[in-house]
């Protein structure tokens, strides 16, 4: 579809597709463990030369003045669908305008313009399925104009292109008239929804709760941490109807000091509901949240009225009016008193990310060393922060994340072929009436229904917002895309899997109410079979740019509380009085607030921060050599003594690196009570410290960013990892292999190195280590003694994840057959092949032979030796299958080995789907192949 020049950006706005990440055929996914392959892209120096020395203007650059800078990271999509080629790049600092170009051949002088946008994404069209077609990107602002872009080639797969069906593939979602999306506004939402100097405690990021690694839910919240538990509404910890949240900030007020909070002290407040994923947020019609209360018409929070001055009919509003309503609770980023007027206070005095240790390429050099009024002049003209204007930009930002390259994308406009078990999970979405809910490209219906989760007078839902007793209980229903991302699942966060999911939808929930409907929330006497078609198909909804955070579109800024940067508390287990310390020490802090509580009411409390651990002794330190505080303890509802301390921290860029130490002191009736120590080393804003990158980690079998378990194996990608290429050569593993070390700091603030298979500059292959507590793990890549890359790792007990033959995750499994005569002989027998002609491994046919012989499946994988007295269980071909043993595999480091006897009536299966299931707890799927 061409475009005039002349033509405004509502004419065109469904020409441009959502963030993401696009291409397929160039993104791939993570490479197998202990790969050692370049997975960068590379344009070419000879294509570059060509480029540069025929790069082709419409208009003389005199005529315009001064160039903008060209558009970088332009991709097209390989294929990825069969309607059009969507393009992304990455935004020019003061461009205003996008023209695309279009040529058959690489050659830019051939090139012809067929459209402009404000955005920095756009669907081409108007090509031929399967014609490889080269394209340029020019930024534009009125009076200046860019040189082209580097080029990128892409093409429309062949496959049907109308009469999708119910699921047909999402198009670019709508803007409201007063809030049409831009470029601008997209990165200075991007940077506001990634920056935690927004929370009172600048401690919580709108992305803190919304990562796309985990479908843009939280990421936290899957380990299974007490830290992401919600007593509900009983108010007690431990009782049936305590829920999974998402932890916040400590209950605090506008100077910046702690209040006790009845069910979490001085800690991090936890939400009392999981956390929604935002991913097709902007296709809402019935405002937003799990109870809808985020209306769909934007009103100025400053003024009460509304904040667009026209609206289209049927618009929705709603991004606008949530992204800021988190911003002033004061469960989530907000402070008692605070309000919205202390968030703008905050963003107009911050630099912007300061505190982020990584920020992707583009958007840091979209920042430069500019503050937010300059962005928000970019964005909008003048340099006014305002609330209206926070939410327009966050929404602009939100209204890019949304995913159209999931696998059933592929297999609906007929790309890929369809496996069986979608086919029939498809049918059963029919027959089960699931497709009532979750219908449409969404996979949802933007509505409210009582499902039976928990007691409909536990936690009242939808009519929290609609004030009708016929809500009680009620719940938006989830969009289904990458759901496999988000575990745990429901508005509490009470099942742990897609299977346990699909497992309560089965028995028809286990509540009633007036409320439910019966007609589809009901007993679906689901088989084996269909149970595993049903978990097949939830797998098949997940994008892998949003699962592997991937640029332009999906990639992020690495957070200060995932980071190492955070304040470490050290263990004690005489100490008497329990210490927060959770803010950051980011050297020109304003506010930086340390708490204490347990001490007697009334008493005083000393901190002391030291370049050395103060000593815990019979006397309290009388000075010290950063910072010496005093606090008279309070007590309120039954609370212990408590208080907290609030001072500066100097900005003086000598400082940076230096670490310290703290302690409480309370004399209690002359005896003196002290807290756990804590470390924390200050550093320095993002504009002056060295720059790290972030680190994503995912299970070495599986592939799947998620939870992973102590001493399994992983794989850890990002870029400028090490300076070398290294293998393992020895046991026991090394902790440091060339010029690298990988330290993991668990959730209790304890720090071990990592054992190291493979170091290389694109890719880690580490082994978890051993004793990592449950919860969030902040992972850190020193490469030669500099803090060069880190990311979070979710923890937990149990992890379990199948090494495949091609090593990505999926198809034939990487195992081996056990074969058992009659006589008691055994033999080993492959399970796999290597097909020359596709180049990969396939599943090898198995003969289950004679009656009296018995055949074995020994798989390997990792994470599923500490399943104690958790069950291990199997189903081949949706028949189950008995597990013999389960657990530590004595000739690999970190490899697990499952024994499954296959059974007999598998005869002339075919080709097999194996699912190994730990509690409930799914590995990946694997298959095999019998005759």
């Amino acid at each position: 579809m061409e475009i005039a020049a002349g033509d405004d950006f509502l004419s065109i706005v469904d020409e441009t597709p959502a963030e993401r990440r696009i291409g397929s055929g160039k993104n791939q996914q993570p490479s197998a463990p202990l790969c050692v392959c370049d997975h960068s892209k590379s344009l070419g120096f000879g294509l570059m030369r060509k480029y540069l020395a025929a790069v082709v203007l419409l208009t003389p650059l005199a005529a315009w003045g001064q160039p903008l800078s060209a558009p970088t990271g332009l991709v097209a999509s390989d294929g990825a669908y069969s309607t059009k080629v969507g393009l992304a790049w990455e935004h020019v600092r003061d461009a205003k305008l996008y023209r695309i170009f279009r040529a058959e051949t690489d050659d830019a002088s051939a090139a012809q313009p067929i459209g402009v946008t404000p955005s920095i994404l756009f669907y081409d069209r108007g090509t031929a399925a399967g014609a490889v077609r080269y394209y340029w990107v020019r930024a534009e602002n009125g009076e200046r104009v860019s040189a082209n872009s580097a080029p990128d080639s892409g093409f429309k797969a062949p496959g049907k292109t109308s009469n999708f069906g119910p699921l047909a593939p999402l198009e670019p979602p709508p803007a409201p008239l007063g809030n049409p999306v831009t470029a601008a506004k997209v990165y200075l939402g991007k940077t506001l929804f990634w920056d935690e100097q927004l929370s009172s405690t600048r401690t919580v990021a709108c992305g803190t709760c919304h990562a796309p690694r985990a479908g843009t839910g939280d990421p936290r919240v899957a380990a299974g941490s007490p830290h992401v538990a919600h007593p509900g509404v009983d108010g007690t910890f431990g009782t049936a109807d305590d829920g999974v949240g998402s932890p916040g900030v400590p209950l605090n007020g506008p100077d910046g000091s702690y209040i006790w909070e009845p069910s979490f002290g001085l800690r991090p407040q936890v939400t009392r509901r999981k956390a929604q994923s935002i991913n097709e947020a902007a296709f809402t019609d019935q405002g937003l949240f799990w109870d809808g209360r985020a209306g769909d018409v934007f009103v100025d929070p400053v003024t009460g009225e509304p904040a667009f001055a026209e609206a289209a009919p049927l618009e929705s509003q709603a991004l606008e009016t949530q992204a800021l309503m988190p911003l002033v609770s004061e469960v989530e980023m907000g402070s008692l008193g605070g309000g919205i007027d202390a968030v703008v206070a905050r963003v107009e005095e911050s630099q912007p990310l300061a505190l982020a240790p990584s920020v992707p390429p583009a958007l840091l050099r979209w920042i430069g060393d500019r503050s937010y009024p300059e962005l928000f002049e970019e964005a909008f003209g003048t340099p006014e922060v305002s609330a209206v204007r926070i939410g327009m930009a966050i929404a602009s930002y939100e209204r890019t994340l949304y995913s159209d390259q999931a696998e059933i994308d592929l297999y609906t406009s007929e790309i890929r072929a369809e496996p069986a078990s979608v086919t029939r999970a498809r049918d059963l979405l029919k027959t089960k009436f699931c497709d009532q809910c979750h219908r449409g490209g969404l996979l949802g219906d933007n509505r409210f229904h009582f499902l039976g989760v928990r007691p409909d007078d536990e936690d009242t839902g939808r009519a929290e917002a609609s004030g009708r007793a016929l809500d009680r209980g009620k719940f938006r229903t989830a969009n289904l895309r990458n759901v496999a991302l988000r575990a745990p699942f429901m508005h509490n966060g009470s099942l742990a899997s897609i299977e346990a999911v699909v497992d309560f939808y089965g028995r028809g929930g286990d509540f009633d109410s007036p409320n439910k409907d019966r007609n589809f929330v009901r007993v679906l006497g689901l088989t084996e079979q269909d149970r595993a078609d049903l978990v097949s198909f939830l797998h098949s909804l997940t994008d892998p740019r949003v699962a592997g955070e991937a640029a332009p579109l999906f990639d992020r800024p690495l957070l200060y509380a995932e980071s190492a940067r955070a304040p470490l508390v050290l263990d004690d287990d005489a100490a008497e009085l329990d210490v927060t310390v959770v803010e950051p020490p980011l050297l020109g802090n304003p506010s930086f607030t340390v708490g204490v509580a347990g001490g007697p009411a009334g008493a005083e409390a000393v901190l002391v921060i030291d370049s050395s651990q103060p000593a815990r002794g019979s006397a309290i330190p009388a000075e010290a050599s950063f910072a010496r505080r005093t606090v008279p303890l309070k007590a309120s509802d039954g609370s212990p003594g408590y208080g907290s301390v609030s001072f500066a921290l100097p900005s003086d860029p000598a400082m940076e690196g230096m670490t310290l130490y703290g302690r409480w002191y309370v004399n209690a009736g002359g005896r003196i009570q002290t807290s756990p120590a804590f470390r924390m080393t200050l550093f320095a804003p993002l504009a002056t410290a060295p720059p790290m990158t972030l680190l994503s980690t995912v299970s070495a079998a599986s592939l799947r960013l998620g939870v992973v378990a102590p001493a399994s194996i992983v794989s850890g990608f990002g870029q400028e990892l090490a300076s070398v290429t290294a293998i393992a050569e020895e046991l026991p593993l090394p902790t440091t292999l060339g010029d690298v070390r990988v330290s993991v700091r668990d959730s209790l603030g304890v720090e071990r190195d990592a054992g190291l298979f493979f170091v290389s500059p694109g890719q880690i292959n580490y082994q978890v280590p051993a004793g990592a507590a449950s919860g969030e793990a902040a992972v850190t890549v020193f490469v030669a003694g500099r803090a060069a890359s880190s990311g979070a790792l979710q923890v937990a007990p149990i992890a379990p994840a199948l090494f495949t033959a091609n090593a990505n995750g999926r198809g034939p499994a990487a195992a081996q057959a056990l074969r058992v005569a009659a006589d008691g002989s055994q033999s080993i027998e492959p399970v796999t092949a290597y097909d020359g002609a596709l180049g990969q491994h396939v599943a090898a046919e198995l003969d289950l032979g004679p009656a009296e012989e018995q055949l074995f499946l020994l798989l390997y994988g990792t994470g599923v030796r500490a399943h104690g007295e958790t069950p291990v269980a199997a189903r081949i071909g949706g028949e189950e299958a008995e597990v013999l043993f389960a657990g530590e595999q004595p000739q690999f480091v970190g490899v697990d080995q499952i024994n499954v006897r296959i059974p007999r009536s598998l005869q002339s299966r075919g080709l097999a789907d194996v699912v190994v299931l730990v509690g409930d707890q799914a590995a990946n799927t694997v298959q095999i192949r019998i005759r």
